[in-house]
């Protein structure tokens, strides 16, 4: 990452320079580096020291380097799109990616969500089902959007709960007795 250093004036002496410069970036621990006018961010490490040259006169240009144990940038804002029976997915994402999905509207005892594209996948509850669910991939739970109360119970096994991605171009379908059920997906978009 190409960064400016400013030393106005030649006011500050080099080896406090340096010493701001390396304190501004450093970090113990991965954390978020967002890029100036875009809405892209990096989550990585500083790999430091910044090295400047005592011969500096005001303004020097040097790279940073940061290192991520994430092979992706993620987009800055989460994506929503909804399904009343069926959406396609329409994203930038480059990576398939894990949404949470909040239906609403629902009634009888069977729902069920399939995802369609390079892949197929299938996530279907049984039973006495309140009418608004909340399926937290990510964090593996399945609960009553409102009150929190756990549903796994009326979960079905024979699903691919726990790899359920979806990709820009596939389809979601919704599938429930009721004609105003909706199933709305949150997402981060992951670029390479």
């Amino acid at each position: 990452m190409p960064i400016r250093i400013y030393n106005k004036n030649n006011r500050l002496s080099i080896d406090e320079v340096i010493r701001r410069v390396n304190n501004f970036f450093y970090s113990d621990e991965p954390k978020e580096f967002k890029i100036p006018d875009t809405d892209y961010y990096f989550i990585g490490e500083f790999d430091g020291p910044i090295e400047i040259d005592f011969k500096m006169n005001v303004i020097m240009y040097t790279e940073v380097t940061f290192n991520s144990e994430y092979p992706y940038k993620f987009y800055d804002n989460e994506k929503v799109q909804t399904a009343s029976k069926s959406v396609i997915i329409d994203s930038k994402t480059q990576l398939p990616t894990t949404p949470l999905i909040e239906v609403t509207g629902v009634t009888g005892n069977d729902l069920q969500i399939s995802i369609s594209g390079n892949n197929f996948y299938r996530f279907r509850m049984t039973g006495d089902l309140p009418e608004n669910i909340t399926i937290d991939i990510e964090n593996e739970r399945i609960y009553e959007t409102l009150s929190g109360v756990n549903l796994m119970k009326y979960f079905r096994y024979n699903t691919s709960f726990e790899n359920m991605k979806v990709s820009d171009g596939d389809t979601v379908v919704l599938t429930n007795d009721s004609t105003t059920a909706k199933a709305k997906l949150t997402y981060k978009e992951l670029l390479l």
